[in-house]
């Protein structure tokens, strides 16, 4: 399947399911790149292999050629009414790829790497914790721990999500658990005895700050909004599968029950903090279409 542009803003706006269906080809599709840059690491042909793979052929051609393994085109002295026809047809094929849209990933990317002062689209009211005070309060804030290290005010200032109670509690209490889990977590990651739980366990509330800043850069108007709540929906998930793996180490034995005892009760929280979120941004997302009906 080709890759599905952004909706056009004359175009019915996407559902959540839509946008979510989207987000986890491009997730997949990632996921399947990373494998096969891992599996093909030692061969000598690796990128062109990894590009056929993908589907990226016209790539794959490229690499090919330049390794000699497809002789170069060599064009002859007679002009050819057939090739300049081709060539008329390939620069129609590229002026079309040059005007594709990103994919939901690739937007993602661009906005967390871009200037915060890009995204100045505020989030609405509507949406916006009711208690931000009082839920950052249950989180410690981020500390510089080394020399070098930045405090939390330093690094968020390059946040477009920075203002988003939610994104800063994520954040902290991602952190938070990340130092409490750390002598549980040194050692080569291919001999974890936890085949990958303590990782899953570790990932969860990051992967939710993550998609609360992706959410935001796609913004709260009538067409992007619901692939803001996919994203939210994504991070929910990841907290959920967190949630899981947690359980299964202090099963196992992999952590002290006690240690998992006093963060399972705030990962739990976090759910909760995270679900709240969604159900503010669908209530939000109905007030606008509504308007449309």
């Amino acid at each position: 399947m080709g890759r599905r542009p952004f909706p056009d803003e004359d175009e019915k706006p996407w559902s959540e399911e839509e946008w979510l269906a989207d987000m986890k080809r491009n997730d997949a599709r990632a996921d399947r790149f990373g494998e096969l840059l891992e599996t093909l690491r030692d061969h000598p042909d690796r990128d062109a292999r990894v590009a056929r793979e993908m589907g990226w052929d016209q790539l794959a051609d490229r690499l090919d050629e330049q390794r000699g393994a497809v002789p170069p085109f060599e064009p002859s002295d007679e002009p050819d009414e057939s090739d300049e026809d081709e060539d008329d047809v390939e620069d129609d094929e590229d002026d079309e790829d040059d005007e594709e849209e990103p994919t939901t990933e690739e937007f993602e990317a661009w906005a967390e790497e871009s200037d915060p002062e890009d995204h100045d689209e505020p989030e609405p009211r509507a949406v916006q914790h009711p208690s931000p005070e009082a839920l950052l309060a249950e989180a410690p804030p981020i500390e510089a721990e080394e020399e070098g290290d930045e405090d939390e005010e330093s690094f968020m200032r390059r946040e477009p999500a920075r203002d988003i109670a939610e994104y800063r509690y994520t954040m902290r209490l991602g952190l938070k658990f990340h130092h409490m889990l750390k002598p549980y977590a040194d050692g080569d990651a291919d001999d974890d005895p936890t085949d990958g739980l303590l990782g899953q366990a570790l990932i969860g509330p990051h992967i939710a700050s993550a998609k609360i800043v992706g959410g935001h850069s796609l913004g709260y108007s009538k067409h992007y909004v619901n692939g803001n709540i996919a994203c939210q929906r994504i991070g929910l998930d990841a907290v959920d599968k967190s949630i899981r793996a947690y359980e299964q180490l202090r099963s196992d034995g992999f952590l002290p029950a006690e240690l998992v005892d006093s963060i399972l009760p705030q990962v739990r929280r976090m759910r909760g903090v995270l679900a709240d979120r969604i159900e503010r941004l669908r209530a939000y997302a109905r007030s606008l279409h509504a308007v449309d009906e």
